[in-house]
C-alpha cells in the first residue's frame, strides 16, 4: 500500500448517519487501520452539506447532478500537501469519489487515492 498521511471516509448526511447509527465508510477506514497495522489517522475532514437522494437509486447523469455542492472541506490546512486515501463502501459510476477527490485537491491535497470494498454496475 502506498504511503498516506491520512484516511478520509466519505461522509453521510447527518440525518442518514443518525438513522443508521454509523457511517459505513468510517467503519471501513478503521478496519483498514487495524487489519493493515497502519499508523495514520482517520480524519473526518469532509462534510456532507445537504441531504441527497441515495446514489444507488439514480441513473448515471442524475448521480452527477445529485452531488453538486453536496460536500465541503472542514479544515483546508489539514490537507495541504498531504497524500490522502479516500474511503467509501461501494463504487458504481465514481461520482461520489470523484466529487470528494476533486474537492480535496482544490483545497490543497497533493494526492488523493481511493479504496472501496465493492464495485457495482450502473443502472
Amino acid at each position: 500500500m502506498a504511503s498516506y498521511d491520512m484516511i478520509i471516509p466519505v461522509p453521510l448526511d447527518s440525518r442518514r448517519e443518525h438513522d443508521r447509527e454509523f457511517n459505513q465508510a468510517d467503519l471501513i477506514a478503521h478496519m483498514l487501520i487495524r487489519q493493515m497495522g497502519l499508523k495514520i489517522p482517520v480524519k473526518k475532514l469532509l462534510k456532507k452539506n445537504k441531504i441527497t437522494k441515495p446514489q444507488s437509486q439514480l441513473h448515471r447523469l442524475e448521480r452527477l447532478h445529485n452531488l453538486k455542492n453536496a460536500f465541503s472541506v472542514r479544515n483546508s490546512k489539514s490537507i495541504q500537501n498531504k497524500s490522502v486515501l479516500l474511503v467509501d463502501d461501494i463504487i458504481t459510476t465514481g461520482s461520489t469519489l470523484n466529487e470528494c477527490a476533486k474537492l480535496l485537491k482544490e483545497h490543497g491535497a497533493a494526492r488523493v487515492d481511493f479504496f472501496t470494498l465493492a464495485r457495482a454496475q450502473t443502472i
